[in-house]
Formats: structure tokens, sequence, C-alpha cells
């Protein structure tokens, strides 16, 4: 037996699995790692780096939670209607009234069938990550906004539904600001991309998945169980996607805000500070490491400033590491890579106060997210 506590919300899923060392020496072992893996969490695996801000990460796990449910439904579709499984093991595998995929057979799928899956597929997968693009980017974006214009006890801990009335006056201003328009360009640009890289890579991993049952003369309950493991697959991608974009966006939402500030014609220092769990790079290159702000890059090729005869490296809106590789990465102005969850707090007198605030919150934030996890039992 499987039980899955979330204990934010009171509520437990049960999951039973009747035999587990029968069907062919299928282990316990696998069948708990698909549910971890679907339900994206895990008894062995490092809690992932997280967010100090709980607006954030209620906003992350809204956009995560609607795409799993999405996907869940994709597959329980493909369970039903094209391999029939709801019915008998031995029928076809079905999609519609004229595509069958019959691995008693062995009879190869044309490629007109192939190309109607395919249609099938990415159809459904663009209703999958619809209206995923606004939220990673721009909502994120306005979030990091607000966030910053609070005092930093009230940011770390306001609920999503205290600021959700703000956020689309406050996205409507990102998207009239010239200033910003290059930095929200981008992000749609470089997300976008990334989404239909998504979509075309789960397209191949279910073709290869039929392909291969086929082969291998697979009944339609046997595909089934492989299709979830892929799907599992799936919302971890997804979860990856998720969290470093709307990461990346609102730690840059947070620094277009400072930026926008009057400071009185003096640069602005902002002091990194990594979530727990962070990696070494991020340990060496962003924790605790003071950079200068600026609106544009400096001049050259480099990221290089100074001021007062003191050298800075210089972050601005839009920084990144995409399409760097890891021995050439810089420090960038939101996610230095995937599920990096470091952050930027204002370097002034009194900083030090602030800072321990954030990391105060991210570690009670961690220790939340320990409790929130798979507790199994045979």
């Amino acid at each position: 037996m499987c039980v899955y506590c979330d204990l934010e919300h009171k509520e437990k899923l049960v999951f039973e699995i009747f035999k587990p060392y029968e069907n062919n020496g299928v282990k316990f072992e696998k069948a708990v790692g698909l549910l971890e893996k679907a339900l994206g969490v895990s008894n062995h695996r490092q809690i992932k780096e997280i967010s100090p801000y709980k607006a954030m990460r209620e906003l992350e796990e809204q956009s995560k939670l609607m795409v799993e449910m999405r996907v869940f439904d994709l597959h329980t579709a493909i369970s039903t209607k094209w391999l029939g499984v709801m019915k008998a093991d031995t029928d076809p595998f079905k999609l519609d009234k004229d595509v069958f995929i019959n691995p008693i057979t062995g009879n190869p799928l044309t490629k007109a069938e192939w190309k109607k899956i395919k249609a099938s597929l990415m159809k459904a997968f663009g209703y999958i990550y619809k209206d995923r693009e606004e939220l990673l980017i721009k909502t994120a974006m306005a979030l990091g906004k607000i966030l910053k214009t609070m005092p930093i006890g009230t940011a770390i801990n306001v609920p999503l539904k205290d600021i959700e009335i703000k956020l689309p006056a406050e996205v409507q201003q990102l998207e009239s600001d010239p200033a910003y328009l290059a930095t929200i360009s981008f992000a749609e640009e470089h997300t976008g991309e990334m989404i239909v890289d998504l979509m075309q890579h789960q397209y191949t991993q279910i073709h290869d998945t039929i392909l291969q049952s086929q082969i291998n003369r697979r009944s339609a309950r046997q595909l089934e169980m492989e299709l979830w493991d892929k799907f599992a697959d799936i919302n971890r991608d997804w979860r990856r996607i998720a969290e470093t974009e709307m990461a990346n966006n609102e730690n840059n939402g947070q620094i277009i805000a400072e930026l926008e500030k009057d400071n009185e014609g003096k640069p602005v220092f902002m002091i990194g500070s990594s979530s727990g769990g962070a990696c070494s790079w991020c340990l060496n290159k962003v924790n605790s490491k003071v950079v200068m702000m600026v609106k544009e890059p400096p001049s050259g090729d480099g990221d290089s400033t100074w001021y007062k005869e003191e050298q800075y490296t210089a972050v601005w809106p839009g920084k990144s590491n995409y399409g760097r590789k890891r021995s050439d990465w810089w420090v960038a102005s939101g996610s230095q890579h995937p599920h990096c969850r470091c952050s930027w707090v204002r370097y002034e007198p009194g900083y030090k106060k602030t800072w321990d605030k954030l990391q105060d919150a991210i570690d009670k934030a961690s220790k939340e997210a320990e409790q929130t996890k798979i507790l199994y039992r045979s």
C-alpha cells in the first residue's frame, strides 16, 4: 500500500498495489518509483531548491497541477479509446474508428496512420500547455515586481489569493513599458521554444513506446503501463520547465522593480541568496556575492562594470545562461540553471536582516516540503 499525504490540504490518497512480486518479476520498488515520478515527490531524492515566497510557490503549484491533470486526462483517453484496456487485454489498440495498433498480429503502422496519431497527440499537447506561457512569463514577472514593493516579512508570507487581483494591472504595465519589452520578448521566445521542444520530445517518447510494443508483441495492458511510465516522465519534465522559467521571470520582475525606484543617481547593489540544497556553482558564484544592477549590458563582451575604482559583476534584466556552456556560465539575473532558486536582496545598510529573513523562509519551506512526501509500507 502507498499513501501520499498532503499536509497542507489535509488530504490523503491511498494506492493499493496487489501482488507486487508477480507479473513477470516487476518489483514493488518500481511501482513506488512510478508513483513518485507521477506525483513529483520522493522519499529518496534530495528536496529540490525552493522559493522563499509563499505566493510564488503557490503560483508554481497552480501551474504544475493544471498541466498534470491534463496529462492524466490524456493518458486516460489513450488507455480507454486507443487501447481498449477497459474491455479486455486482448483488444487491439484503437485510435478513432479507422486506425488499429495490434501487437498480436504484429502488423506495423503505416505512415498515414502514424501521421494521424502524431496530429492527434500534438493537438492534445497543445491543449495541455495552452495558457501556460502567459503564467510562466508575464504573471511570474509581475508577481516579482509586486513582491519587491512589500516589506520583506509581508512579501515572504503573503498568500497568492491576496495578490491575484493586482497581477493583471501589473502585467499590462510590463507589456507597455518599452524599457523591458526586449526582456519580455526574449522570455516569450525562449519559454515558447522550450514548450514546443517538450511537445516534440513527448510525442517521440509515446511513438517509440508504441512502436517497441508492436515489435515485442505486448498486450494493451502492458503498453498502458509503459505509457504510464512515460507520462510520469512528461510530468517531471514539465515541472522542471515550470520551476525554472517562473523563478527566472520572478527574479527579473524583482530586479525591474529595484531599477525603477528613485535611487537618487546612485547604483543599485544586490547580494545573492541561494536556496537550501543549492549546487556548488551557485554557492560559490551567487550566494553572499555582491553584484551591481544595470539597465543594459556593459559595453564589450564581458559582464563587468566599475564604480569608484571597484570592479563588480553587472546584472541586468534578461541576463541568462541560455545557450552558454557550463564552463562559460556567468551570474544571471534570474535562475542560473534548471531548478535554480537563487534570488537577490538589495545590498545596503541593514541588508543582513533581510537576507536572514529570506534564508529563514527557505529553511521553513524546505522543512514543510519534507513533510509532504510519499509514505509507504507493504
